[in-house]
């Protein structure tokens, strides 16, 4: 995959899953920052995203479940576009209030470890919330 995102194959492509036992986030995929809109990349054994996440401007759809994530990244607050989150069966402990994108409608954190939410959740436009499975 990451060969084909090299060499521009995938480009303008407007969704991408990568579900393929990845062990670090693939940052061939900033070659399609123009573009991508959906990325799912469950179903790895990820436990950080990058710190420029918000490179992808036109992200809107986020899935990483399945993987072994202690909190939600901070970085996934970066991303101006992205309105839905899933975060489904991780070790998710943690919710910085940073890692809340602006346009969040849905977020998806069932079965994970969480005990508290940050007030700031209550200030991003959610329609769903998804919290089943967690210690609140």
């Amino acid at each position: 995959m990451r060969d084909r995102l090299r060499s521009g194959e995938l480009a303008g492509a407007t969704r991408l899953d990568l579900s393929c036992g990845l062990r670090e986030f693939p940052r061939e995929i900033f070659e399609l920052a123009d573009s991508l809109e959906v990325l799912n990349l469950s179903g790895n054994a990820l436990d950080s995203l990058p710190d420029d996440l918000g490179r992808l401007h036109r992200l809107k759809v986020l899935f990483c479940s399945a993987n072994d994530f202690a909190e939600l990244p901070a970085a996934v607050g970066d991303c101006p576009a992205l309105s839905m989150v899933g975060f489904k069966s991780n070790r998710i402990e943690r919710v910085p209030a940073a890692a809340l994108p602006p346009a969040l409608r849905w977020l998806i954190l069932t079965d994970n470890r969480i005990a508290t939410l940050p007030e700031e959740l209550g200030r991003r436009p959610l329609q769903k919330l998804m919290l089943a499975g967690n210690r609140l």
